[in-house]
C-alpha cells in the first residue's frame, strides 16, 4: 500500500518518469524511449549517513551548490508512513542552470538536480536523472555540450561514494 503513495510522490517531484523498462545487468532501468538510461545510479561503499555527507562534500568540490536536503523518509514518517531511509539532496550549478534556461525555459522543471540517496536492503544507492536526456527533450544548439558537462560532473559527484 505504501508503494503507490511513494511512487506518486516521487513522480510528482519529477524523480521518476513512466517510460519503458529494459533490463541491464539485472537492474531495471527506466528509459525515456531512447537508448539512454533515465537515471544514473551507483552503489555506495559507505553507510547511509556517510553517503549523504560525502555527496554534499563532493557537490561543492565539483563546482555545484547544495540548495536543500530533504529527508523524505522523515517527512513520510511524520504522516504515518514508515520506510527505509531516503534523502534528496538538491544541487545546482548556477552557470549551467543559467545557460540551459536561456536555451529553453521548460528545462526549469528539471532543476535543481535531485540526487537521491536511498537504502535498498543492505545497500545504499545514489541516483539522479541523466542530463544527457535534456538534449532529446529540449533540443537546442548549446544543449548537447551543457548536458555532457552536467553529466560528467554528476558522474563525478556520484562516483565520490564508490571509491
Amino acid at each position: 500500500m505504501k508503494t503507490p503513495l511513494i511512487l506518486a510522490c516521487l513522480a510528482g517531484l519529477g524523480l521518476i518518469g513512466f517510460g519503458t523498462i529494459r533490463q541491464t545487468q539485472a537492474t531495471a532501468v527506466q528509459t525515456s524511449g531512447s537508448d539512454l538510461p533515465m537515471e544514473l545510479v551507483v552503489t555506495s561503499i559507505y553507510d547511509f549517513k556517510k553517503t549523504v555527507n560525502k555527496i554534499q562534500e563532493a557537490t561543492g568540490e565539483n563546482g555545484f551548490s547544495v540548495l536543500h536536503v530533504h529527508s523524505v523518509s522523515d517527512i513520510l514518517s511524520g504522516h504515518g508512513f514508515e520506510r527505509e531511509p531516503i534523502t534528496i539532496v538538491e544541487i545546482c550549478n548556477a552557470r549551467i542552470a543559467d545557460t540551459i534556461l536561456k536555451e529553453d525555459i521548460r528545462v526549469a522543471v528539471q532543476i535543481p538536480c535531485p540526487v537521491v540517496i536511498y537504502q535498498e536492503g543492505a545497500q545504499v544507492k545514489v541516483m539522479t536523472y541523466n542530463p544527457r536526456l535534456l538534449q532529446e527533450h529540449y533540443p537546442s544548439p548549446k544543449m548537447p555540450l551543457v548536458a555532457e558537462e552536467a553529466t560528467a560532473t554528476l558522474e563525478n559527484i556520484l562516483g565520490s561514494v564508490t571509491k
